[in-house]
């Protein structure tokens, strides 16, 4: 699979290390990307605190392949687990349940979001992938189902 494959496809799978990988040079990249941006006002000569239409332009044009990327990475890992990719929508409940919800129940939804981030870092960073194909795919250890199989005999 190539970089490209990796980063902007949503078909395959993904092993913990390669996971890892892409999501800490993903975050580092666009944080140092969101940073440069983040200048701009200041060279422009606007006080400290203030964006302008291009600052803002920018970064949401930053934010989509961001955000895409981080889709497919993930998307791949869940793959791996034998679960579909859309499992990664389950993150947003909280989310849209604290934009939509009163002051209190935003409150609880934050201790949900905690525990659905601490479930999918379980999830995707610290559990191993389903051993041989799936049907997602091949094993990304090189793994067949005819080794895993043999394993029990």
């Amino acid at each position: 699979m190539t970089l490209t494959q990796k980063l902007f496809s949503i078909q395959g799978r993904m092993r913990r290390s390669q996971y890892w990988g892409y999501s800490i040079a993903l975050w580092v990249v666009f944080f140092v990307i969101f940073s440069l941006i983040g200048m701009i006002p200041g060279a422009r000569g606007l006080p400290p605190g203030e964006i302008d239409g291009v600052t803002m332009g920018l970064l949401l044009i930053a934010l989509v392949p961001y955000l895409w990327m981080g889709i497919c990475i993930t998307a791949k890992r869940f793959h791996d687990r034998d679960r579909s990719g859309w499992f990664q929508l389950l993150s947003l409940i909280p989310i849209v349940g604290a934009i939509v919800l009163d002051r209190i129940i935003q409150q609880a939804l934050l201790g949900v979001a905690l525990l659905g981030g601490i479930w999918l870092s379980i999830e995707l960073g610290f559990l191993d992938g389903t051993q041989g194909e799936n049907r997602f795919g091949p094993s990304p250890k090189g793994i067949t189902s005819t080794q895993v199989t043999d394993v029990f005999r």
